[in-house]
């Protein structure tokens, strides 16, 4: 698909549907499921042409589908992970129908090794053709769509530095796709069916370990005290090598919740992302806080933060100014001016203008070049 900006507005949609899974599946039981098949699809169909590309939004897109389709991951329940994919294409040839988290570790690998382990049997990744159907074609062609990027020609010198194999294989270990699809299982496989902790999300920066939701043991650092611990059993893999099983409270039909949701927190003990705010009430006593298995997110919250004297003034300038994003509920009559906080920041304003029929106006607006 040649129009790279289409495609990263459709990729950023559906990251955003990621919210509205549970919704999406009142309408129809597998459509969450098949939007991660699609994902999955639609990745290794661009790869190889994005692995090898020169153009660096080919490797960025694919980066962006990598992390579209981890939000999914962490967000539908495991037992629609562990489903086994199934179309006519697929149960023709291959008759073992593979769970739909096979595939994606399948293709994850690719984006690891290489499109090339696509030839391998063992290696078979889902393509766009196996999930074609009577409601999903994915060859759709789209009318009057444009191309917006400039073609690229290659010059003779370009040509001439060609690396070679085993330089090749270095500059792969330090790419944006390998590296991305490193993550991505990384994070799988440690908070996969683990998230949310009791802990909270601030130990999402470190990796899960036999301290994190056992009760039977007190502290929050890791501790000989964990070999008492009756839940906990360790097995010697090698001389250099323990590995742990730790069974813990299940918390649903499939072991845990998504855990995203937005709400207050209190900031002198919460222990997630701060966002600079001060535990000791200068910044406020609560803040809105969001987080899921990979973002953390608080709000600097201006009718929160005290302005009773000029140093609490301050403070909240320094906030607000130092913001990115900023959102703006406006009930004057005149449009909102972003020079009202003089910033070098606030990138990006969100005016929302409450209206005589009970609905909002919003307006997005970016900062001039």
């Amino acid at each position: 698909f040649p129009n790279k900006i289409v495609a990263q507005v459709a990729c950023d949609v559906l990251q955003l549907l990621v919210s509205y899974w549970e919704k999406l599946q009142m309408y129809e039981t597998a459509l969450p499921r098949k939007m991660a098949e699609i994902l999955v699809a639609t990745i290794a169909f661009l790869l190889p042409s994005a692995e090898y590309s020169s153009v660096e939004t080919d490797k960025k897109f694919i980066v962006s589908l990598l992390l579209c389709l981890l939000d999914w991951c962490m967000a539908l329940p495991l037992s629609a992970l562990l489903h086994p994919v199934s179309t006519v294409v697929l149960e023709e040839l291959h008759p073992p129908r593979a769970p739909l988290l096979d595939y994606i570790y399948r293709v994850l690998h690719c984006c690891v090794c290489g499109s090339s382990t696509y030839t391998q049997q063992s290696h078979y990744t889902l393509t766009l053709a196996d999930l074609s159907s009577t409601d999903y074609d994915p060859f759709l062609p789209l009318a009057n769509v444009r191309n917006s990027e400039p073609v690229q020609y290659h010059s003779s010198a370009d040509l001439g530095n060609l690396l070679t194999v085993e330089e090749e294989k270095k500059r792969r270990s330090v790419e944006l796709i390998p590296l991305t699809a490193r993550m991505v299982m990384a994070h799988l496989v440690n908070h996969l069916g683990h998230y949310p902790l009791s802990g909270g999300p601030a130990v999402l920066h470190s990796l899960v370990s036999e301290n994190h939701d056992n009760a039977h043991v007190e502290g929050t650092e890791l501790s000989s005290e964990v070999f008492r611990s009756p839940n906990l059993q360790l097995f010697v893999f090698n001389d250099s090598t323990l590995i742990s099983y730790l069974q813990t409270p299940a918390e649903g039909p499939d072991g845990g919740t998504s855990g995203a949701s937005l709400s207050d927190v209190d900031l002198s003990t919460h222990c997630g992302f701060m966002g600079g705010l001060q535990r000791n009430g200068s910044t406020g006593q609560t803040a809105p806080y969001y987080a899921t298995s990979t973002v953390e997110v608080i709000f600097h919250v201006s009718t929160r933060m005290p302005s009773d004297s000029d140093d609490s003034l301050t403070k909240k300038l320094r906030h607000l100014g130092n913001d990115e994003v900023h959102i703006v509920w406006s009930e004057h009559s005149r449009d909102y001016r972003r020079g009202i906080i003089p910033t070098a920041f606030g990138d990006v304003s969100i005016i929302i203008y409450p209206m005589k029929n009970h609905m909002f106006f919003i307006t997005i607006t970016k900062k001039p070049e």
